[in-house]
């Protein structure tokens, strides 16, 4: 009895421990939630996308209404590449969140990835009027001011970026971040060198600073040193390894360096630590272009084009892929189509103004370069373009004259300049000149076999044009009055 009384004490024991038990180990929804978000934002801060999403997307299904939740889901499903699922997650999370910057802030992130300036230029302004002593957004939003290429508000965002610069210098007087937003504006302008002297002396006062290096390697880029621009980028890496914009930048200078294999390494290297950039993927499709890779080339850029087919650059991937496989009508529909997305970028335009100078089409490459130049109205290169275009074309040839005395001032000897003079000069029937000129040029290069094509070009015009004058000049002018007939 005794016995069976004790099993029976044991018995009740166990049940209510085991009761206990299973009631201590039951969370509530929103503890599982705050769990599943903290570990996503763990796994983000690591830089590990495709978990982060996982997490947080178990987050938000136990807490739909967490404003919170949703933004940190959108961040993380950028950084994996699914930019539509990012963009509703975000523009939900500002629905419960009204009152904040923040959300406001990552959408126009979010838009500058998607190379759609205006609508990241308006987010951040709302951001700003939220938060008008907050210098992260202030600088997110002069950088737009200074970069935004709507011709027609050119000038009111320039201004819009000076009062942010000087804004900026209150809030923050020698943070090293508003030198490089200064020397964007001055690139902007034209000012190259100013640009690049005020970074460099950036770059003595902090050398440790992550965002100067990066700075000056990408204005070194945007002049075409590109040797100068890896040293800086290369530097970058050193100070934060693993940088995935330093890595991407740097790979897109190794590629105009022509440095094919160097760049493949890079883009594999992002994309081995984010799938979802979509930028490495269109890196990588060049970088495989070059080395003739076409296939592998054709499958990652039309990849690229899946996970965002608003991502210009892929597009104009795209048309550079075609031409190199000479299907030229497909290039051109792939060029215009990166055009049309952006259409104050450059890059788009002046390929198909070479596309159709090739082709003999010289008013639709001229239509081109002067858009461009609507957006860029200090580019010197398209102004040599357009020099040169005007004068094949015999329009424009007062305008084509400016665009090359402003080249010669800048270099001095510049034998294509001089050709493109000596051809306007021709083209304005000012044959003596025209000579002159390409008889000076052939001076110090005798064996330049398009001066001398040029120079009989002028004497074969010259010819035809005295013949033409000759035979106005004998035609007889009918007589007016009565005509008098004698016998």
């Amino acid at each position: 009895m005794l016995r069976r009384m004790i099993r029976v004490v044991v018995w009740i024991g166990c049940l209510s421990f085991a009761a206990c038990s299973l009631f201590e180990e039951e969370v509530p929804p929103e503890e599982e939630a705050r769990q599943f978000y903290e570990q996503g934002v763990n796994m983000l801060q690591k830089g590990e996308a495709k978990q982060a999403v996982e997490f947080l997307t178990k987050a938000v299904a136990l807490d739909k209404n967490n404003g919170e939740y949703l933004l940190r889901q959108g961040v993380a499903l950028q950084k994996s590449g699914q930019i539509g699922q990012a963009v509703m997650a975000m523009s939900r999370s500002l629905e419960l969140l009204p009152e904040q910057a923040e959300p406001l802030m990552h959408l126009g992130d979010l838009y500058v990835e998607m190379d759609k300036n205006k609508q990241a230029a308006g987010y951040f302004r709302k951001a700003f009027l939220k938060d008008q002593n907050n210098p992260e957004i202030l600088k997110k939003l002069t950088q737009m001011h200074i970069s935004m290429k709507d011709f027609a508000s050119a000038m009111k965002d320039f201004a819009s970026a000076r009062r942010g610069l000087k804004k900026l210098r209150l809030l923050l007087p020698g943070d090293v971040g508003i030198v490089v937003l200064q020397a964007n504006v001055l690139m902007e302008q034209g000012r190259t060198e100013d640009a690049q002297r005020k970074l460099q002396e950036a770059v003595a006062l902090a050398p440790d600073n992550l965002e100067v290096h990066l700075a000056l390697g990408r204005q070194l880029a945007a002049s075409h040193k590109f040797d100068a621009a890896v040293q800086e980028f290369e530097i970058a890496l050193g100070l934060r390894s693993g940088d995935l914009g330093t890595m991407l930048a740097l790979g897109e200078s190794y590629l105009k360096l022509n440095r094919a294999q160097d760049a493949e390494k890079q883009f594999r290297a992002v994309l081995e630590k984010d799938s979802g950039k979509v930028r490495a993927h269109v890196g990588l499709g060049r970088a495989l272009l070059l080395t003739g890779k076409l296939n592998d080339a054709m499958s990652t850029i039309e990849n690229a084009i899946t996970m965002n087919p608003r991502f210009m650059p892929a597009h104009l991937a795209l048309g550079e892929l075609y031409l190199r496989q000479g299907q030229e009508d497909d290039a051109i529909t792939s060029l215009k189509r990166a055009r049309d997305m952006n259409p104050g970028r450059a890059e788009p335009r002046i390929r198909l103004a070479q596309l159709y100078r090739g082709k003999g089409h010289l008013s639709d490459a001229i239509s081109e370069l002067e858009v461009v130049l609507m957006y860029r109205p200090k580019n010197s290169a398209v102004k040599r373009m357009l020099a040169m275009l005007y004068a094949e074309n015999g329009t424009s040839l007062s305008t084509a004259m400016e665009y090359v005395e402003e080249q010669l001032e800048q270099s001095g000897v510049d034998f294509e300049m001089l050709k493109v003079k000596a051809r306007i000069l021709m083209n304005k029937r000012r044959f003596d000149k025209a000579l002159g000129l390409a008889d000076e040029a052939l001076d110090i290069a005798p064996d330049d076999s398009e001066l001398l094509e040029l120079r009989a070009e002028i004497l074969d015009t010259r010819r035809k044009y005295k013949k033409k004058s000759s035979r106005k000049k004998k035609r007889k002018k009918k007589r007016s009055g009565i005509e008098i007939i004698r016998y």
